[in-house]
């Protein structure tokens, strides 16, 4: 007796040879449909790249987002100090005002609130837009910690692209522990807590950073070692300006 899959392959050949070579055809047209689909595309996302770092005032703005402990900042420090960018986090930002204005703790949950109060006070790109007008006359600028939507679409009508950078929650949660910041999270149960704080917002003020991400023309996914994770930041900057 043959094997049920010798048989399977008995039925499966006896189809004609017209209908065959029809299957086959409409296969491959739709294979090719699908890349001529993805070429434009890519084409059309590189366009929109090109077009808003070449605007008339030349200069190079990127917002780099992402949710906490993924390397958004390691990339913004690369940036700064190997292409000569200035480098401001948002975050850093707020973390001032709250000092000088005695507004608390520098503790998650209180930057996540104070933040969230300030936007509803000064506008939802906050404190982007701010950091924008000041450094107006920077020719290379990166900036890292944008929350908001509304943050995102600041930098982009600046000029700017947005990049994501993202690596699993535990690879996250590995790296918080390691940069130690004061006010984070120690447990595991309290980073996944807060990623979800961070994650989608309800309203345009608060944090949203899932949003922001789903934004971004151009992603960086930190799975592997610091080494690797410079060589795909290199690679973005090659493409964004050869």
């Amino acid at each position: 007796m043959g094997s049920p899959r010798a048989s399977r392959v008995t039925v499966d050949t006896s189809i004609s040879e017209g209908g065959t070579i029809g299957s086959a055809f409409f296969i491959c047209k739709l294979a090719l449909f699908a890349e001529i689909e993805l070429f434009w595309y890519c084409v059309c996302r590189q366009f929109t790249i090109y077009h808003r770092m070449n605007t008339a005032s030349k200069r190079l703005v990127i917002g780099v987002v992402g949710l906490g402990g993924g390397g958004k900042d390691t990339v913004c420090a690369y940036l700064a100090e190997y292409y000569g960018f200035t480098f401001v986090s948002t975050s850093d930002y707020i973390r001032e005002h709250i000092t000088r204005n005695g507004l608390g703790d520098l503790s998650a949950e209180n930057l996540n609130r104070r933040s969230t109060e300030l936007r509803r006070e000064l506008g939802p790109d906050f404190p982007t837009r701010q950091i924008l007008e000041a450094h107006v006359r920077t020719t290379q600028l990166v900036l890292g910690g944008l929350r908001v939507v509304a943050e995102g679409e600041c930098v982009k009508s600046a000029g700017g692209i947005i990049i994501s950078v993202d690596a699993s929650v535990e690879v996250r949660y590995r790296h918080a522990l390691r940069r130690a910041r004061p006010g984070e999270s120690k447990s595991f149960a309290e980073f996944v807590a807060l990623d979800k704080k961070e994650a989608a917002g309800s309203d345009p003020t608060t944090h949203n950073v899932n949003a922001l991400m789903a934004s971004a023309e151009l992603r960086i996914m930190n799975d592997g070692s610091l080494e690797d994770l410079y060589r795909k930041t290199d690679e973005i900057i090659a493409l964004i300006a050869p």
